[in-house]
Protein backbone atom coordinates (compact mmCIF):
# COMPACT_ATOMS: atom_id res chain seq x y z
CA UNK A 1 0.00 0.00 0.00
CA UNK A 2 1.72 3.60 -1.14
CA UNK A 3 1.26 6.03 1.47
CA UNK A 4 0.66 9.49 0.91
CA UNK A 5 3.45 12.30 1.39
CA UNK A 6 2.00 14.77 4.19
CA UNK A 7 2.78 18.35 3.15
CA UNK A 8 3.28 20.83 5.47
CA UNK A 9 2.83 24.72 5.05
CA UNK A 10 4.39 26.98 6.88
CA UNK A 11 2.90 30.38 8.05
CA UNK A 12 4.93 33.26 6.87
CA UNK A 13 4.93 36.96 6.38
CA UNK A 14 5.79 38.95 3.02
CA UNK A 15 7.25 42.11 2.21
CA UNK A 16 4.44 43.73 0.25
CA UNK A 17 6.93 46.47 -0.56
CA UNK A 18 9.50 43.98 -1.97
CA UNK A 19 7.39 41.88 -3.67
CA UNK A 20 5.73 45.20 -5.68
CA UNK A 21 9.29 46.98 -6.20
CA UNK A 22 10.29 43.67 -7.45
CA UNK A 23 7.45 42.97 -10.59
CA UNK A 24 8.13 46.45 -11.42
CA UNK A 25 11.34 45.68 -11.56
CA UNK A 26 10.11 42.82 -13.67
CA UNK A 27 7.67 43.64 -16.09
CA UNK A 28 8.22 47.77 -16.13
CA UNK A 29 7.21 50.51 -13.92
CA UNK A 30 3.30 51.02 -13.03
CA UNK A 31 2.68 46.91 -13.29
CA UNK A 32 1.99 47.03 -9.86
CA UNK A 33 1.33 49.18 -6.62
CA UNK A 34 -0.35 48.84 -3.07
CA UNK A 35 -3.95 49.66 -4.01
CA UNK A 36 -3.59 52.54 -0.96
CA UNK A 37 -0.98 54.19 -2.85
CA UNK A 38 -3.42 54.44 -6.25
CA UNK A 39 -4.28 57.91 -7.57
CA UNK A 40 -8.06 57.60 -6.04
CA UNK A 41 -8.64 61.35 -7.73
CA UNK A 42 -10.04 61.42 -11.29
CA UNK A 43 -9.19 64.22 -13.07
CA UNK A 44 -11.80 65.54 -15.21
CA UNK A 45 -11.54 67.54 -18.43
CA UNK A 46 -14.75 69.73 -19.44
CA UNK A 47 -16.66 69.21 -22.49
CA UNK A 48 -17.63 72.47 -23.41
CA UNK A 49 -21.15 71.56 -22.03
CA UNK A 50 -21.95 72.45 -18.94
CA UNK A 51 -25.64 69.86 -18.94
CA UNK A 52 -22.99 66.92 -20.20
CA UNK A 53 -20.54 67.81 -17.50
CA UNK A 54 -23.14 67.50 -14.62
CA UNK A 55 -24.52 64.27 -16.59
CA UNK A 56 -21.01 62.66 -16.15
CA UNK A 57 -19.87 64.07 -12.86
CA UNK A 58 -16.90 66.56 -14.28
CA UNK A 59 -16.74 65.66 -17.99
CA UNK A 60 -14.57 63.49 -19.41
CA UNK A 61 -12.08 60.93 -17.44
CA UNK A 62 -8.58 62.19 -18.45
CA UNK A 63 -6.31 59.92 -18.66
CA UNK A 64 -9.11 56.72 -19.96
CA UNK A 65 -10.54 55.75 -23.00
CA UNK A 66 -14.28 57.67 -24.34
CA UNK A 67 -16.50 56.27 -26.99
CA UNK A 68 -18.63 58.81 -28.80
CA UNK A 69 -21.63 57.72 -30.89
CA UNK A 70 -24.76 58.58 -32.51
CA UNK A 71 -26.16 58.72 -35.82
CA UNK A 72 -25.00 60.86 -38.24
CA UNK A 73 -25.04 65.10 -37.54
CA UNK A 74 -25.69 64.33 -33.83
CA UNK A 75 -23.08 66.47 -32.98
CA UNK A 76 -20.40 63.77 -32.31
CA UNK A 77 -17.51 65.99 -34.17
CA UNK A 78 -18.91 68.92 -32.69
CA UNK A 79 -18.40 67.91 -29.36
CA UNK A 80 -14.79 66.07 -29.40
CA UNK A 81 -13.85 69.45 -31.37
CA UNK A 82 -14.87 71.23 -27.28
CA UNK A 83 -13.08 68.61 -26.02
CA UNK A 84 -10.61 69.94 -27.87
CA UNK A 85 -10.84 73.31 -27.04
CA UNK A 86 -10.99 72.69 -22.81
CA UNK A 87 -7.31 70.58 -23.39
CA UNK A 88 -5.96 73.43 -24.82
CA UNK A 89 -7.17 76.07 -22.29
CA UNK A 90 -6.14 73.33 -19.74
CA UNK A 91 -3.23 71.97 -20.76
CA UNK A 92 -1.39 75.07 -22.92
CA UNK A 93 1.74 72.46 -23.22
CA UNK A 94 -0.12 69.69 -23.88
CA UNK A 95 -0.35 67.78 -27.39
CA UNK A 96 -4.31 67.50 -29.14
CA UNK A 97 -4.41 65.49 -32.05
CA UNK A 98 -7.50 64.82 -34.02
CA UNK A 99 -6.69 61.22 -36.63
CA UNK A 100 -9.36 62.30 -39.55
CA UNK A 101 -10.49 59.23 -41.14
CA UNK A 102 -13.77 60.11 -42.25
CA UNK A 103 -11.72 63.03 -43.85
CA UNK A 104 -14.62 65.80 -42.70
CA UNK A 105 -12.13 68.04 -40.82
CA UNK A 106 -13.21 71.55 -41.09
CA UNK A 107 -10.42 73.75 -39.35
CA UNK A 108 -12.63 77.25 -39.99
CA UNK A 109 -15.12 75.40 -37.91
CA UNK A 110 -13.06 74.02 -35.63
CA UNK A 111 -11.82 77.79 -34.60
CA UNK A 112 -15.28 78.45 -34.28
CA UNK A 113 -15.64 76.18 -31.21
CA UNK A 114 -12.67 77.36 -29.98
CA UNK A 115 -9.79 75.23 -31.08
CA UNK A 116 -6.27 76.94 -31.27
CA UNK A 117 -5.75 74.93 -34.87
CA UNK A 118 -2.34 76.01 -34.83
CA UNK A 119 -1.71 73.97 -31.78
CA UNK A 120 -3.77 70.94 -33.09
CA UNK A 121 -2.05 67.92 -35.33
CA UNK A 122 -4.43 67.14 -38.08
CA UNK A 123 -3.49 62.90 -38.95
CA UNK A 124 -5.03 61.28 -42.23
CA UNK A 125 -4.22 58.06 -42.77
CA UNK A 126 -4.93 55.78 -45.43
CA UNK A 127 -6.28 52.68 -43.76
CA UNK A 128 -7.27 51.62 -40.17
CA UNK A 129 -3.39 49.42 -39.65
CA UNK A 130 -2.20 52.94 -40.38
CA UNK A 131 -4.50 54.92 -38.36
CA UNK A 132 -3.83 52.75 -35.39
CA UNK A 133 0.23 52.84 -36.04
CA UNK A 134 -0.48 56.63 -36.01
CA UNK A 135 -1.90 56.87 -33.20
CA UNK A 136 0.99 54.71 -31.16
CA UNK A 137 3.45 56.70 -32.46
CA UNK A 138 1.67 59.66 -30.96
CA UNK A 139 1.10 58.48 -28.00
CA UNK A 140 4.80 57.83 -27.50
CA UNK A 141 5.10 61.57 -26.28
CA UNK A 142 5.70 62.70 -23.13
CA UNK A 143 3.14 65.14 -22.25
CA UNK A 144 -0.73 65.89 -21.74
CA UNK A 145 -2.12 64.40 -24.39
CA UNK A 146 -5.96 63.98 -25.70
CA UNK A 147 -6.80 62.19 -29.17
CA UNK A 148 -9.86 62.55 -31.22
CA UNK A 149 -10.33 59.59 -33.70
CA UNK A 150 -12.78 60.12 -35.89
CA UNK A 151 -14.10 57.65 -36.97
CA UNK A 152 -13.99 53.72 -35.32
CA UNK A 153 -16.56 53.03 -38.20
CA UNK A 154 -13.83 54.72 -41.02
CA UNK A 155 -10.62 52.51 -39.42
CA UNK A 156 -11.19 50.01 -42.34
CA UNK A 157 -8.57 47.09 -42.22
CA UNK A 158 -6.20 46.99 -45.48
CA UNK A 159 -7.76 43.46 -46.04
CA UNK A 160 -10.95 44.78 -46.37
CA UNK A 161 -9.79 47.44 -49.12
CA UNK A 162 -7.63 45.07 -51.07
CA UNK A 163 -10.23 42.29 -51.74
CA UNK A 164 -13.02 42.03 -54.07
CA UNK A 165 -16.58 42.17 -52.72
CA UNK A 166 -17.98 38.62 -52.41
CA UNK A 167 -14.90 37.13 -49.93
CA UNK A 168 -16.08 36.87 -46.77
CA UNK A 169 -14.45 39.60 -44.14
CA UNK A 170 -15.72 38.78 -41.10
CA UNK A 171 -14.16 40.31 -37.62
CA UNK A 172 -11.22 41.88 -39.57
CA UNK A 173 -12.45 45.07 -38.28
CA UNK A 174 -13.22 44.39 -34.69
CA UNK A 175 -9.75 42.51 -34.53
CA UNK A 176 -8.29 45.54 -35.43
CA UNK A 177 -10.45 47.86 -33.53
CA UNK A 178 -9.66 45.28 -30.54
CA UNK A 179 -5.51 45.90 -31.02
CA UNK A 180 -5.91 49.48 -31.30
CA UNK A 181 -7.60 49.78 -27.59
CA UNK A 182 -5.70 46.96 -26.23
CA UNK A 183 -2.55 49.15 -26.94
CA UNK A 184 -3.69 52.18 -26.41
CA UNK A 185 -4.84 50.85 -22.71
CA UNK A 186 -1.31 50.00 -22.14
CA UNK A 187 -0.04 53.87 -21.96
CA UNK A 188 -2.64 54.61 -19.71
CA UNK A 189 -1.57 52.65 -16.30
CA UNK A 190 1.09 54.68 -15.15
CA UNK A 191 -1.53 57.10 -14.11
CA UNK A 192 -2.79 54.95 -11.97
CA UNK A 193 0.20 54.89 -9.69
CA UNK A 194 1.74 58.03 -10.68
CA UNK A 195 -0.16 61.20 -10.98
CA UNK A 196 2.43 63.38 -12.00
CA UNK A 197 2.86 61.21 -15.19
CA UNK A 198 1.09 62.60 -18.48
CA UNK A 199 -2.32 61.77 -18.76
CA UNK A 200 -3.23 60.20 -22.42
CA UNK A 201 -7.02 60.55 -23.48
CA UNK A 202 -8.28 58.96 -26.31
CA UNK A 203 -11.93 60.10 -28.05
CA UNK A 204 -13.06 57.38 -30.08
CA UNK A 205 -16.48 58.73 -32.00
CA UNK A 206 -18.08 55.81 -33.42
CA UNK A 207 -21.75 55.50 -36.06
CA UNK A 208 -24.59 53.76 -35.93
CA UNK A 209 -25.63 50.72 -37.65
CA UNK A 210 -28.71 48.86 -37.23
CA UNK A 211 -28.25 45.09 -37.18
CA UNK A 212 -31.24 42.74 -38.64
CA UNK A 213 -32.75 41.35 -35.35
CA UNK A 214 -36.81 40.63 -34.89
CA UNK A 215 -36.68 40.90 -31.36
CA UNK A 216 -34.80 43.78 -29.21
CA UNK A 217 -32.95 47.12 -29.89
CA UNK A 218 -31.77 46.91 -33.64
CA UNK A 219 -28.66 49.64 -33.11
CA UNK A 220 -25.35 48.85 -32.90
CA UNK A 221 -21.37 50.15 -33.03
CA UNK A 222 -18.95 48.41 -35.65
CA UNK A 223 -15.70 47.39 -33.95
CA UNK A 224 -16.75 44.96 -32.31
CA UNK A 225 -17.38 44.73 -28.33
CA UNK A 226 -13.65 45.45 -26.87
CA UNK A 227 -14.15 49.32 -27.01
CA UNK A 228 -17.35 48.82 -24.77
CA UNK A 229 -15.20 46.94 -22.27
CA UNK A 230 -12.05 49.69 -22.51
CA UNK A 231 -13.75 52.48 -22.67
CA UNK A 232 -14.32 53.71 -18.96
CA UNK A 233 -17.02 56.28 -20.54
CA UNK A 234 -19.83 55.84 -23.58
CA UNK A 235 -21.97 58.41 -24.45
CA UNK A 236 -24.74 57.98 -27.26
CA UNK A 237 -25.69 61.18 -29.05
CA UNK A 238 -29.16 61.76 -30.95
CA UNK A 239 -30.18 64.37 -32.79
CA UNK A 240 -32.47 64.95 -35.92
CA UNK A 241 -34.15 67.50 -38.18
CA UNK A 242 -37.58 67.05 -37.23
CA UNK A 243 -39.34 70.15 -35.54
CA UNK A 244 -39.16 68.89 -32.13
CA UNK A 245 -35.50 68.74 -32.45
CA UNK A 246 -34.81 72.55 -33.92
CA UNK A 247 -35.25 75.95 -32.33
CA UNK A 248 -36.01 78.17 -36.18
CA UNK A 249 -37.18 81.96 -36.52
CA UNK A 250 -39.33 82.43 -39.79
CA UNK A 251 -38.30 85.57 -41.49
CA UNK A 252 -39.66 87.71 -44.39
CA UNK A 253 -37.62 89.50 -47.49
CA UNK A 254 -39.20 90.74 -50.10
CA UNK A 255 -42.55 89.16 -49.99
CA UNK A 256 -40.63 85.42 -49.41
CA UNK A 257 -40.83 83.66 -46.11
CA UNK A 258 -37.93 81.82 -45.07
CA UNK A 259 -37.04 79.51 -41.70
CA UNK A 260 -33.77 79.79 -39.88
CA UNK A 261 -32.27 77.53 -38.23
CA UNK A 262 -31.14 79.23 -34.84
CA UNK A 263 -30.28 76.01 -32.48
CA UNK A 264 -30.65 72.24 -32.34
CA UNK A 265 -32.02 70.00 -29.74
CA UNK A 266 -28.88 67.27 -28.90
CA UNK A 267 -30.40 64.42 -26.56
CA UNK A 268 -27.67 62.29 -25.18
CA UNK A 269 -27.65 59.31 -22.91
CA UNK A 270 -24.40 58.43 -20.15
CA UNK A 271 -24.02 54.36 -21.54
CA UNK A 272 -21.77 53.96 -19.24
CA UNK A 273 -19.77 55.64 -16.63
CA UNK A 274 -16.91 54.04 -14.82
CA UNK A 275 -15.63 57.03 -13.25
CA UNK A 276 -17.56 60.62 -12.26
CA UNK A 277 -21.77 60.30 -12.27
CA UNK A 278 -24.01 57.40 -12.22
CA UNK A 279 -24.29 55.39 -15.74
CA UNK A 280 -27.76 56.00 -17.44
CA UNK A 281 -27.90 59.64 -16.81
CA UNK A 282 -29.98 61.32 -20.02
CA UNK A 283 -30.24 64.89 -20.98
CA UNK A 284 -30.90 67.31 -23.75
CA UNK A 285 -28.47 70.52 -24.57
CA UNK A 286 -28.83 73.23 -26.74
CA UNK A 287 -26.31 74.34 -29.60
CA UNK A 288 -27.31 77.29 -31.05
CA UNK A 289 -26.11 78.05 -34.49
CA UNK A 290 -27.30 81.52 -35.12
CA UNK A 291 -27.28 84.16 -32.14
CA UNK A 292 -30.02 83.89 -30.46
CA UNK A 293 -31.53 84.60 -26.95
CA UNK A 294 -27.96 86.53 -25.90
CA UNK A 295 -25.70 83.29 -27.33
CA UNK A 296 -23.26 83.71 -29.83
CA UNK A 297 -23.37 81.60 -32.79
CA UNK A 298 -21.39 77.95 -32.04
CA UNK A 299 -21.59 77.96 -28.45
CA UNK A 300 -23.99 76.33 -26.05
CA UNK A 301 -26.75 76.98 -23.05
CA UNK A 302 -24.48 77.13 -20.46
CA UNK A 303 -25.87 79.29 -18.23
CA UNK A 304 -29.16 78.26 -18.40
CA UNK A 305 -27.57 75.28 -17.40
CA UNK A 306 -25.59 76.35 -14.58
CA UNK A 307 -28.78 78.38 -13.70
CA UNK A 308 -30.81 75.20 -13.27
CA UNK A 309 -27.98 73.02 -11.26
CA UNK A 310 -27.54 75.89 -8.89
CA UNK A 311 -31.15 76.37 -7.77
CA UNK A 312 -31.44 72.38 -7.52
CA UNK A 313 -27.87 71.90 -5.39
CA UNK A 314 -28.93 74.94 -3.40
CA UNK A 315 -25.64 76.66 -4.45
CA UNK A 316 -27.86 79.83 -5.73
CA UNK A 317 -29.96 81.08 -2.81
CA UNK A 318 -33.79 82.18 -3.85
CA UNK A 319 -35.41 84.89 -2.12
CA UNK A 320 -39.14 84.84 -3.36
CA UNK A 321 -38.45 85.95 -7.20
CA UNK A 322 -34.70 87.54 -6.79
CA UNK A 323 -32.13 84.69 -7.47
CA UNK A 324 -28.68 85.69 -5.70
CA UNK A 325 -24.79 84.45 -6.29
CA UNK A 326 -21.58 86.21 -5.52
CA UNK A 327 -22.55 89.74 -6.65
CA UNK A 328 -25.03 88.94 -8.63
CA UNK A 329 -29.28 89.55 -7.64
CA UNK A 330 -31.82 89.25 -10.85
CA UNK A 331 -35.61 89.08 -10.23
CA UNK A 332 -36.10 87.50 -14.08
CA UNK A 333 -33.99 84.22 -15.05
CA UNK A 334 -32.86 85.37 -18.39
CA UNK A 335 -31.29 88.43 -16.79
CA UNK A 336 -29.42 86.30 -14.36
CA UNK A 337 -28.27 84.80 -17.84
CA UNK A 338 -26.87 87.58 -19.21
CA UNK A 339 -25.24 88.74 -15.83
CA UNK A 340 -22.99 85.83 -16.10
CA UNK A 341 -22.51 86.35 -19.83
CA UNK A 342 -20.78 89.62 -18.49
CA UNK A 343 -19.16 88.44 -15.44
CA UNK A 344 -16.67 85.48 -16.73
CA UNK A 345 -14.98 85.11 -13.57
CA UNK A 346 -18.38 84.72 -11.71
CA UNK A 347 -19.33 82.07 -14.23
CA UNK A 348 -16.16 79.88 -13.53
CA UNK A 349 -16.67 80.35 -10.02
CA UNK A 350 -20.37 79.33 -10.29
CA UNK A 351 -19.49 76.65 -12.23
CA UNK A 352 -16.91 75.23 -10.32
CA UNK A 353 -19.19 75.58 -7.30
CA UNK A 354 -22.00 74.03 -9.03
CA UNK A 355 -19.67 70.93 -10.23
CA UNK A 356 -18.66 70.46 -6.14
CA UNK A 357 -22.06 69.88 -5.12
CA UNK A 358 -23.17 67.42 -8.33
CA UNK A 359 -19.94 65.43 -7.50
CA UNK A 360 -21.23 65.50 -3.73
CA UNK A 361 -24.95 64.92 -4.64
CA UNK A 362 -23.72 61.92 -6.61
CA UNK A 363 -21.31 60.46 -4.06
CA UNK A 364 -22.35 57.30 -1.71
CA UNK A 365 -19.53 57.91 1.17
CA UNK A 366 -19.91 61.54 1.99
CA UNK A 367 -22.41 62.82 4.45
CA UNK A 368 -25.09 65.10 4.35
CA UNK A 369 -23.71 68.32 5.25
CA UNK A 370 -23.99 71.28 2.96
CA UNK A 371 -21.47 71.71 0.05
CA UNK A 372 -20.18 75.04 0.99
CA UNK A 373 -19.23 77.04 -2.11
CA UNK A 374 -16.18 78.98 -2.71
CA UNK A 375 -15.55 82.44 -0.68
CA UNK A 376 -16.90 85.04 -2.44
CA UNK A 377 -14.99 87.93 -3.01
CA UNK A 378 -16.02 91.60 -1.75
CA UNK A 379 -17.54 92.83 -4.48
CA UNK A 380 -19.93 95.77 -5.11
CA UNK A 381 -23.84 94.34 -5.33
CA UNK A 382 -24.66 94.01 -9.24
CA UNK A 383 -28.74 93.90 -9.10
CA UNK A 384 -30.45 93.06 -12.45
CA UNK A 385 -33.75 93.96 -12.79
Amino acid sequence: MKLKKSVTVKATGYDIAGLVTSLNNKYGEGSAYVASDMDQNVEFLSTGIVRLDIATGGGIPEGRQIEIYGNESAGKSTLMLSCIAQFQKKHPDGLAAVIDIERSFDPKYAAYLGVDISRLILINPDNGEQASDLLDEVLTQMVDILVGVDSIAAMTPTKIISISAEQATMGNHAQLINRAVTRTNARMKRNLSDPSYPRTTVLWLNQMREKITMFGNPETTPGGKGKNYYSSLRLKLSSSGTTANKQEQTIQVGGIKKSILLARVVSFSVIKNKTGGTPFEDGEYLYFIKAHKGHAPWTFDNEEALYEAGLFHGVISLNGSIASYGKIRAGKPHLFYDALRANPSIYEKLYRDVMKAVKHFNSSTTDDSEVEPEPSEADEVVEVN
